[in-house]
């Protein structure tokens, strides 16, 4: 059997079928992959009865699992061949804070949306970085599209001065101070179309203002409480 060790076959755009103990299929929330293979990759032969590692991914970052119990895990069948399932035992644990806020909005944008858990890393905004930021949540309306961005969502510990928060967006597309929760203050930014040809475009960045049509949406499932950004 001839393969490509593609590891985004497996890692991404949610091509694993993961089903909790009730035989239900748990939502995906890890990141998108536009499917470009490393140029010039080499096909492999897998000789029958042997096997190969082609990447480690961590389950309870790309797939909501918060509840314990005996799950299935099996390979679509996208790209390459679909997989026999397999059973993984789910522990009793505790939920972490960044689980319990996407939980929420998955059960508030289930229906029509993607959802991308993000936790803090060096990248993040200043401010959103550990130790005080929880995690980063994006929202897109349908499946992720080549030059369109989602509504990003940070929650934080504490509020943040966005004064300080400067990033490739803040000219066009800044920052906006929702409120405050149990796990302490939101931020959002629009959802955003990106021109891929600068010069056509006088502006790099454009605001699809689709974050006021579901901002109380997002207060609701947050329990989020107007107060005033200090």
């Amino acid at each position: 059997m001839s393969y490509i060790p593609y590891m985004a076959y497996a890692q991404y755009n949610n091509r694993l079928v993961v089903k909790d103990p009730k035989g239900e299929s748990i939502p995906y929330v890890g990141a998108w992959s536009g499917d470009q293979m490393e140029e010039n990759a080499s096909h492999l032969t897998l000789e029958s009865g042997t096997s190969v590692t082609i990447c480690t991914i961590d389950l309870a970052a790309a797939y909501h699992i918060v509840h314990q119990g005996r799950y299935t895990l099996q390979y679509s069948g996208e790209f390459i061949p679909k997989s026999d399932p397999i059973e993984v035992m789910v522990e009793p644990g505790h939920v972490s804070e960044a689980d319990e806020v996407v939980d929420r909005l998955l059960k508030e944008f289930m229906t029509g949306w993607n959802l991308e858990k993000v936790l803090p890393h060096d990248a993040s905004p200043q401010g959103f970085r550990l130790p005080h930021g929880v995690v980063e949540v994006r929202l897109c309306e349908g499946r992720p599209g080549y030059g369109m961005t989602p509504i990003i969502v940070w929650q934080v510990r504490q509020p943040v001065d966005l004064a300080t928060v400067q990033d490739a967006w803040s000219a066009t597309i800044p920052l906006e101070y929702l409120g405050q929760n149990r796990w302490g203050a939101v931020y959002a930014r629009d959802s955003a179309q990106v021109s891929v040809i600068e010069e056509l475009s006088q502006k790099r960045n454009r605001p699809l203002g689709v974050l006021p049509r579901v901002r109380k949406r997002l207060m609701r499932a947050l329990e989020i409480r107007i107060k005033s950004n200090p």
